[in-house]
């Protein structure tokens, strides 16, 4: 590997920004791929500058996926807002986003 590295064959910077892409394409977010690339051991400041230098953005990203995923209705009650908000969380959109895509005002009346 560190043969390949001194070549510029291989290159973590390059990896990290494929993967984010990559991932990002399937609607995951940012917290969630920075976890996978450090499970592959990617340095930390690739991670950083990968995930800020992503092109797509972020709450673009969870938004066009929320509307995918649960419609353009509201939650009918603050269980399934707590479940939708659960659901986005283990995509990997951190709370400022989702605050957003879940607002209060947005629950149904019962």
């Amino acid at each position: 590997m560190a043969e390949l590295r001194a070549e510029g064959l291989q290159s973590d910077e390059r990896y990290a920004e494929s993967y984010v892409r990559s991932r990002a394409e399937r609607s995951y977010g940012p917290i969630r791929i920075g976890a996978e690339l450090r499970q592959r051991e990617v340095d930390a400041d690739c991670i950083e500058h990968a995930l800020a230098e992503y092109e797509g953005g972020w709450d673009e990203n969870a938004r066009h996926y929320y509307r995918r995923h649960f419609g353009s209705a509201p939650p009918a009650n603050y269980q399934e807002r707590a479940k939708r908000l659960r659901h986005m969380q283990q995509r990997g959109f951190g709370m400022e986003t989702l605050r957003a895509l879940t607002d209060v005002d947005d629950v149904a009346d019962d």
